[in-house]
């Protein structure tokens, strides 16, 4: 049995971006992701707090330039909020329901934990960005 006291909504995802005017492929991702992280939200039993969800060109560029193929620009990644490392921790003590469910991660460079539906190019599970 789950408990989801708090599920990650898409109006927290999208930081009040129109869904509305997306294109399918990013709903779809957007659809997924939000599934995938609510799954092990409810596993782990904390809250996630979005720092980063959605992004447009110009909010990736000023985040980190240099990724210009982020997959937040297509709904596929996600950034929570972890400033004690136990969302982190929890991640990588049950890496085998990321695997389950399809969801690779940056290993955390700072208070925060990223998520995403598609793996790297390196194809590792954690992976350095």
């Amino acid at each position: 049995m789950h408990s989801f006291i708090y599920k990650v909504t898409l109006e927290e995802y999208l930081r009040g971006k129109n869904h509305e005017v997306l294109k399918p492929e990013i709903k779809l991702n957007i659809k997924m992701l939000l599934f995938r992280i609510n799954y092990i939200r409810g596993l782990c039993n904390m809250p996630f707090i979005i720092t980063s969800g959605l992004r447009t060109p110009e909010e990736q560029h000023k985040i980190n330039p240099k990724a210009v193929k982020s997959n937040h620009l297509i709904g596929a990644a996600i950034d929570i909020s972890d400033l004690n490392g136990d969302i982190y921790l929890w991640c990588r003590a049950n890496e085998s329901i990321l695997v389950d469910v399809g969801l690779w991660g940056e290993i955390q460079q700072g208070n925060w934990v990223h998520l995403q539906i598609y793996n790297p190019k390196s194809g590792n599970r954690w992976f350095q960005p």
